[in-house]
């Protein structure tokens, strides 16, 4: 085993962009990246009650290319874990999402178990036939560390990285109307045991948590689908450039007829502050001149772009302590009468820029006077809730009176974006990779899962007015790779 093992290549990056009609789409397992905003569409959420057992993980077998030779190990290893029938009625029950580490609840050190291993989760599951004919994707917003998916037997993708989230598609692998069953792979790799992980480094100064830490659901959109909606404000006239995202997962070829609009975010509105839902905080319809429609026509398992380019009349600002925000709703008719799908996200007005050393918000020097927050609880560690995150941002802003919040030093739980463009907070966002050497950035030279962590942070936060900043790193002591590194990432922002 050990041979065939240092015969593996190390894991691929899944993460990709590909033009198309002039733009660059993100496109991960197979699928173009999709908004982790929540959405109007069918959904299960898979929190609850699932089967667990703890297991001895190789971890180069779990960092090892998905070839043909992994696939014969990992059906080898899993012993039919992964299959319908298996009979998992010996393991212990967990309530997920929640650490695998056991938590004492207490604010004290030592006080969560330091358990960097493997685990195998398994549930079963029911779609009713609501979900026929439907696109369904599975939705996991963290799980550390690499995960891989089995659904009713069959793999159906894997990723690496325990802060950022990630989808898969399930459309051909889903039963309607009877019992479907997952069965989900963690590895855990121990920080410090190895250089092509990140963080790499021991005593890293945050808890290194194993498991299906965040929320873990599946959706149902039409076959052909808004995938996502990115909003970039150009300038303070109101100047919005709008890319339309539509993925048509289906085998035949669709003419869609696409229709946006735009609206006020309603500040006073229980949802504001009581729900993530764009859709549920609509206000007033905003004045905008420009064009919000389009006709489409997508092959059969196409994915394409529109783009356009409109002006937000007598916008308002998004700015500290002032959460202005609009709401872009758009809605997709293919195939029939209807809509067949709708989509809705929330975003703001607002420039960010630099002017010698001064920052600049909105055209004015800002001075940042904020914190570092860790995401963390004692009794729940780094597993999130809309509730949690919003009771943290408010004691900050309302008792301790800051405008700038770092989610040091890693994403944070996609809620926590949605909630500080909502109280007015600025952000930094961060990728965890941590006090690099020289030998980790060579490692990541040639393996780039930093790249890819630093997209799938940019992608899953692009439309929150909040993030004034995306950090790249933090406290690396190698300075020439450092700098090749931070290069590339400024030009792949830039230009991509």
């Amino acid at each position: 085993m050990t041979e065939q093992i240092q015969a593996f290549t190390r894991i691929r990056t899944t993460f990709s962009l590909q033009q198309a009609d002039g733009v660059h789409i993100p496109f991960q397992n197979g699928i173009p990246v999709p908004s982790f905003d929540c959405q109007d569409r069918l959904k299960l959420d898979l929190g609850g009650a699932w089967r667990k057992q703890r297991f001895k993980a190789d971890h180069d077998f779990s960092l090892s290319e998905r070839d043909e030779h992994w696939f014969v190990q990992a059906v080898a290893e899993a012993e039919g874990r992964t299959e319908i029938g298996f009979d998992d009625s010996g393991w212990e029950t967990i309530q997920l999402p929640f650490p695998e580490n056991q938590i004492q609840g207490k604010e004290a050190a030592g006080s969560s178990e330091t358990y960097e291993d493997g685990v195998w989760y398994r549930r079963h599951f029911e779609l009713g036939m609501e979900w026929s004919g439907k696109a369904v994707t599975l939705h996991a917003l963290s799980i550390s560390y690499v995960a891989d998916v089995w659904i009713n037997g069959k793999w159906i993708g894997y990723h690496e990285g325990g802060f950022t989230p990630f989808a898969l598609d399930l459309t051909p692998h889903i039963r309607i109307d009877d019992s479907n069953t997952i069965a989900i792979r963690v590895d855990n790799p121990p920080w410090g045991s190895r250089n092509d992980i990140i963080p790499a480094a021991a005593g890293t100064d945050f808890f290194n948590y194993t498991g299906i830490i965040h929320d873990l659901y599946i959706s149902g959109s039409a076959p052909c689908h808004l995938s996502r909606v990115d909003i970039v404000p150009v300038d303070l006239r109101g100047n919005l450039r709008v890319t339309a995202i539509v993925e048509n997962r289906s085998g035949s070829a669709v003419q869609a007829g696409l229709h946006g609009s735009i609206y006020e975010a309603d500040q006073n509105s229980d949802a504001f502050l009581g729900s993530p839902y764009a859709s549920q905080i609509k206000g007033e319809q905003a004045s905008w001149n420009g064009e919000l429609s389009a006709e489409l026509t997508l092959g059969a398992g196409e994915t394409k772009a529109a783009v356009f380019n409109i002006c937000v009349e007598n916008p308002h600002l998004w700015a500290f302590w002032q959460p202005n925000l609009y709401v872009a709703e758009f809605s997709l008719h293919a195939g029939g009468e209807g809509a067949s799908d709708t989509f809705h996200t929330q975003f703001g007005i607002r420039t960010i820029e630099t002017e010698g050393t001064n920052l600049l918000l909105n055209g004015r020097p800002i001075f940042l006077a904020g914190i570092a927050r860790h995401e963390e609880w004692p009794d729940s560690g780094r597993t999130a809730s809309w509730d949690k995150i919003r009771d943290d941002l408010l004691q900050m802003r309302d008792d301790l009176h800051v405008n700038y919040v770092r989610t040091a030093h890693y994403p944070n739980h996609v809620f926590t974006a949605v909630l500080l463009d909502r109280l007015g907070l600025a952000a930094a966002s961060e990728i965890p990779l941590w006090q690099f050497v020289r030998e980790q950035f060579e490692v990541q030279e040639e393996k780039r899962l930093s790249d890819q962590m630093w997209r799938e942070m940019i992608f899953s936060q692009y439309n929150r007015p909040s993030v004034l900043m995306w950090s790249t790193q933090n406290e690396s002591v190698e300075v020439e790779l450092r700098t090749v590194y931070n290069k590339r990432l400024v030009e792949d922002l830039k230009t991509r």
